[in-house]
């Protein structure tokens, strides 16, 4: 069995520990070309690291899936081999049947603890973490002047959420003073108030480009969700010279900013459209659905719960669609009794009926129990549904 190290993860709640993190992390990220390590007679040793002598690299998942893409290696195959060395042997063979790849290949090695985290082409242009950061304040200066950084939690129309670092990739979430979306359903009291904003990310460690997404941080439960914006501006690749990737970054800049009012029309798209299991049974491809938790067999557990139910009368497609929609309709029920998780998120006070936007809530809220890395996809997964959902809002009325 290969042994990896821990993924390392963190949680900022202020700018002052983001930027504090991504200047002291510029210090240890390094890039080795693993040409030269071969060459010396690095190889993959005790199944867990490559080096040779007092050289020697560990892997995290990242750094190891990345391996295993360069090498075109079955990843979990490889992982799951008992034999004592084993896995060492296959993976020294690979590497002796692909050395050509590697030519242009450069390890990404967090030297405070000697491990990879991910291999990078030498086409790859680094972005460091701290550059970015910088880079994004310039861009969204709008004017202001003066000493950006006085008060780094308000900086001009933006208010700083949180951010994480996953792996050398860092999430940045913030929020606009000004725009909001506000969803008031029928016979509801008060306003359901959620506040716009952006996610931007960038990696260190390759396999991520940079991306640029809406975010939303609704105010009664504090849970966030993150959709990708449209047009084909959502991300930038690490390619090219710094200059022209600084352009294409304050470019997506720009237009995410610009577009902020598209992701206040979304949630209130969705705050319109009653939760009805039986039409996303129709119109969703529920996959998306019960795949929103990773490494949670949604799908298998709502079908334990219908288990039961007969649909035998009914014409094959009505059939799958009524089977589909009766787990969906478990759902909100399943995730109060099973995972005795509080649902003021999707029984709200604010309107009579359930909404789409409260559906989407519950997956939101069960992120908080998460680690970081499934925290961020699982919000995301959910953000793309909720994004389709206000797009397609018409097959719902």
């Amino acid at each position: 069995m290969f042994k990896l190290a821990p993924l390392a993860s963190k949680k900022f709640d202020s700018l002052e520990e983001t930027f504090a993190h991504v200047a002291e992390e510029k210090t240890r990220i390094a890039q080795i070309p693993m040409k030269g390590l071969w060459a010396k007679g690095a190889r993959i040793q005790e199944d867990s690291k490559f080096g040779i002598g007092g050289t020697n690299f560990g892997f995290n998942e990242y750094g190891f899936q990345a391996l295993c893409r360069l090498l075109k290696a079955p990843e979990s195959f490889i992982c799951e081999m008992q034999e004592k060395g084993l896995a060492s042997r296959v993976l020294n063979e690979a590497i002796e049947r692909n050395t050509e790849k590697m030519d242009n290949r450069k390890l990404i090695v967090d030297e405070k603890t000697n491990i990879v985290i991910g291999i990078v082409s030498n086409q790859f242009a680094t972005y460091s973490n701290k550059t970015f950061l910088e880079d994004f304040f310039i861009f969204s200066r709008r004017g202001n002047q003066g000493n950006l950084f006085l008060d780094l939690s308000n900086v001009g129309d933006f208010k700083f959420q949180e951010a994480y670092s996953i792996n050398s990739q860092l999430f940045l979430r913030f929020t606009s003073k000004i725009v909001k979306g506000v969803i008031s359903g029928k016979g509801g009291q008060g306003k359901d108030v959620s506040e716009i904003g952006a996610e931007i990310a960038n990696s260190m460690a390759g396999g991520h480009a940079m991306k640029f997404s809406w975010y939303v941080h609704r105010l009664i439960c504090a849970n966030g969700m993150v959709a990708w914006t449209g047009g084909g501006n959502n991300r930038v690749i690490h390619r090219g010279s710094t200059g022209h990737l600084k352009g294409r970054f304050q470019a997506r800049v720009k237009v995410l900013i610009k577009n902020f009012a598209t992701a206040k029309r979304m949630i209130e798209n969705l705050g319109d459209i009653t939760f009805d299991p039986y039409k996303l049974a129709r119109h969703v491809d529920v996959e998306k659905i019960f795949s929103i938790i990773p490494h949670l067999d949604l799908k298998a557990k709502m079908a334990g719960m219908i288990e039961y139910n007969d649909y035998s009368s009914l014409p094959r497609k009505e059939r799958e669609y009524r089977k589909n929609s009766d787990m969906i309709a478990q759902i909100p029920g399943c995730f109060m009794s099973e995972f005795h998780q509080d649902l003021p998120v999707f029984r709200s006070t604010w309107r009579n009926d359930s909404s789409m936007f409260d559906f989407i809530n519950i997956f939101t809220e069960y992120a908080k129990q998460l680690s970081y890395a499934q925290k961020i996809e699982t919000e995301t997964r959910a953000g793309e549904l909720a994004s389709w959902i206000s797009q397609n809002k018409r097959k719902f009325a």
